[in-house]
C-alpha cells in the first residue's frame, strides 16, 4: 500500500482555531479577504440589479418617447390656428395669413345684427365627433412644453372640451337637416331660409370650427361657400378689413363718410346718438337712446375701429367720439334696490327707462377692452358690475336662462320683460374678455353655469333650439338654431376656457357677430370730408 501523502493533514490544521489563535496575523488577513471577496459580490450583484433596473426605465422612455411623437404628429395635422411653435395664436389666418372676413345680417328678434349675409349635458360624442376632434391648444402647449397640467387647467380643458361637443353636436344637426339653408329647425328637423338662402350658418361656424381645430368642418365649411357669392357687410370694421386686404382704400373710404358726417353733423355733446336717422336728411328722427337693440354696435364699433388701427393718430378720432359716448353712458347707470345691482336704462323724450336688453351685456365686455388711461379703474369697476347684473340675468331667473329684456322695480330688482331666450352671446362675450383683463376665474365659472343652462334647457336631439318663456321650469324649446350660437355663444365660451394666447386681442379684435380681424396700424385717416390722407 503506497503511503498517505501529509497534505490532508496539513490542510486539516487549517480548520482549527488553536491554529489562529496562535497567528493572529494570518487570521486577520483571512478575515479581511473574505470581506473584500464579499463585497465584490455584493457590488456585482446591486450593479446587475442596477442595469435591469436602468433598462426597464430606458424601455419605459422610448414608450414614451413613441407616445409624444404620436401626439405631436397628431398636432401637426391639425394646421392649428397656433402657427409653428406653440400657441402664439397670431395666425388665425387660412392659406395666405388673411383673416376670416364675415358679413353681416339683421332682422334677429330685437334688432341684433348676428352674422352673415347673402354634469353631465355633455353628449354628442358620436364617431363623428370622434373624427372631427383635434388636441386643444393648452394640450399642445403642454406637450411641446413638457409641461405638467394643473388641476385648474384640466379642469378648463374639460370645460373647453364640452363647449367643442356642444359646437359639434349643432353643426351635425345642421349639416343633417338643414344643409346649405340659413337655419336649423332642431325641433321638426328641418331648415328655414331666414337670411334669402345664403347658408347663413355655414359662413357663422367657419372661423368658430377653425379656432376649435376642426379643419375637417371648415374645409367643408369654406369649399361649399367658395362656390356662392356673399354680400359682404356694412359694416366699419368689415370694410376696413376689406381694404386692408384688397389695398383698396375705397371700401374704408365709403364707410368712413357715413362716420365723419355724424361726428360732423349728427354726434351730440353727450356722445350718446338716437337710434333712428333719417338717411335722406342725415338728421335724427327719434329721440330714443339705447345701448340695446338697434344702438348697441355703433358705440362698440367706435371702440374697435380705434383698436383695429393700431390705436394711432390717424384713428384718434374714433377713440375722441368713444371717450364722448362713455361718458353719456355714465348718465344711464342705475342701481337696482335691495340687491344693488348695476344696470343701463334707457331714454326717451329725456325720460328715463327702467330697463336693460340682454343685448347691452356687451357693454360690460366693452368697457374692459376700452379701459385705458386715467380711467382704466372706473371703467373695470363699472364693467364687472354689469356683468354681475347680467349674471343675474340668468341666476334668478327660473330656467336659469336669461330673457331677452328685463325691467327694473324698485324693491324687488329686477322682472323679466320679453321672456324668450335665443341663445345669445353677449353675456358670455363679455365673461371672456373680462376674465382675460382681470384674470378672475369667477367669470369662467359664471361662463360655465351658463353653458351648463344651455345644456340641460336648450339642447335638442338634433342640435339646440331657444326657449319661448324662461320664466317656466322645465321650459318649452322654440324651433330656431339660431346662427350667432355657433359663431358667437360657442366661440366665446371656447375661447373663456382657452389661454389667453388663443386668439390674443392685443392682436385680433371681434366684429359684432364674433368674426376676428386682425389688428393692422393704420398709415392714413379720414379728414373731415371723409377722405384719406
Amino acid at each position: 500500500m503506497g503511503r498517505r501523502s501529509s497534505s490532508g493533514g496539513s490542510w486539516g490544521g487549517y480548520l482549527h482555531a488553536a491554529y489562529y489563535i496562535r497567528r493572529p496575523k494570518k487570521f486577520a488577513l483571512i478575515c479581511g479577504l473574505f470581506i473584500v471577496a464579499m463585497l465584490i459580490l455584493m457590488d456585482r450583484h446591486s450593479a446587475a440589479r442596477e442595469l435591469k433596473l436602468l433598462e426597464e426605465k430606458l424601455n419605459r422612455l422610448k414608450a414614451d418617447r413613441k407616445t409624444l411623437e404620436d401626439k405631436i404628429n397628431q398636432i401637426v395635422k391639425t394646421n392649428d390656428i397656433h402657427g409653428p411653435g406653440g400657441t402664439d395664436g397670431g395666425d388665425l389666418d387660412t392659406e395666405k395669413n388673411e383673416e376670416v372676413v364675415a358679413v353681416g345680417k339683421e332682422g334677429q328678434p330685437g334688432g341684433k345684427e348676428t352674422g352673415v349675409q347673402g354634469d353631465d349635458g355633455i353628449s354628442g360624442r358620436d364617431s363623428n365627433s370622434k373624427r372631427n376632434r383635434k388636441v386643444g391648444p393648452l394640450e399642445t402647449e403642454a406637450v411641446l412644453r413638457g409641461h405638467t397640467q394643473s388641476e385648474e387647467e384640466l379642469e378648463n380643458e374639460r370645460r373647453r372640451e364640452a363647449v367643442k361637443d356642444a359646437f359639434l353636436h349643432a353643426w351635425k344637426g345642421y349639416e343633417d337637416y338643414a344643409w346649405g339653408m340659413d337655419e336649423l329647425q332642431p325641433v321638426s328637423r328641418s331648415g328655414k331660409n331666414s337670411f334669402g338662402g345664403l347658408g347663413a350658418t355655414i359662413v357663422d361656424a367657419l372661423d368658430t370650427a377653425y379656432i376649435m381645430g376642426l379643419t375637417d368642418i371648415f374645409e367643408k365649411a369654406k369649399l361649399y361657400y367658395s362656390s356662392i357669392l356673399a354680400d359682404l357687410g356694412t359694416e366699419t370694421l368689415e370694410f376696413v378689413g376689406l381694404s386692408q386686404r384688397t389695398l383698396e382704400p375705397k371700401y374704408k373710404e365709403t364707410v368712413e363718410k357715413t362716420i365723419t358726417y355724424i361726428r360732423d353733423h349728427i354726434f351730440p355733446d353727450n356722445g350718446l346718438v338716437p337710434i333712428y336717422i333719417n338717411p335722406e336728411s342725415g338728421t335724427a328722427v327719434h329721440s330714443k337712446i339705447t345701448f340695446g337693440a338697434m344702438g348697441d354696435s355703433f358705440y362698440e364699433y367706435l371702440l374697435k375701429a380705434w383698436i383695429q388701427g393700431g390705436k394711432t393718430e390717424e384713428v384718434q378720432f374714433y377713440w375722441d367720439m368713444w371717450k364722448k359716448s362713455m361718458k353719456g353712458l355714465k348718465t344711464l347707470v342705475r342701481t337696482s334696490s335691495p340687491s344693488g345691482y348695476v344696470y343701463l336704462a334707457e331714454r326717451a323724450n329725456d325720460n328715463l327707462i327702467p330697463k336693460m336688453d340682454h343685448l347691452a351685456c356687451f357693454a360690460a365686455g366693452m368697457l374692459a377692452l376700452g379701459a385705458d388711461g386715467p380711467d382704466q379703474e372706473e371703467y373695470i369697476k363699472l364693467a364687472e358690475e354689469l356683468a354681475r347684473t347680467c349674471y343675474g340675468f340668468y341666476e334668478k331667473t327660473p330656467s336659469t336662462l336669461s330673457g331677452e329684456n328685463y325691467n327694473f322695480i324698485d324693491g324687488r330688482d329686477f322682472m323679466v320683460g320679453t321672456p324668450y331666450n335665443i341663445l345669445r352671446p353677449e353675456t358670455v362675450e363679455s365673461l371672456m374678455i373680462l376674465y382675460r383683463v382681470t384674470k378672475k376665474p369667477i367669470y369662467r365659472d359664471w361662463g360655465w353655469n351658463i353653458f351648463q343652462s344651455f345644456e340641460k334647457k336648450c339642447k335638442a336631439e338634433v342640435g339646440y333650439a331657444g326657449l319661448r318663456d324662461v320664466t317656466i321650469d322645465p321650459p318649452e324649446k322654440d324651433d330656431t338654431m339660431q346662427s350667432f350660437f355657433l359663431a358667437e355663444t360657442l366661440k366665446y365660451l371656447y375661447l373663456l376656457f382657452s389661454e389667453p394666447t388663443v386668439i390674443p386681442l392685443d392682436q385680433w379684435v371681434f366684429n359684432t357677430e364674433a368674426h376676428p380681424l386682425r389688428i393692422i396700424p393704420r398709415l392714413g385717416g379720414p379728414t373731415r370730408t371723409g377722405t384719406t390722407t
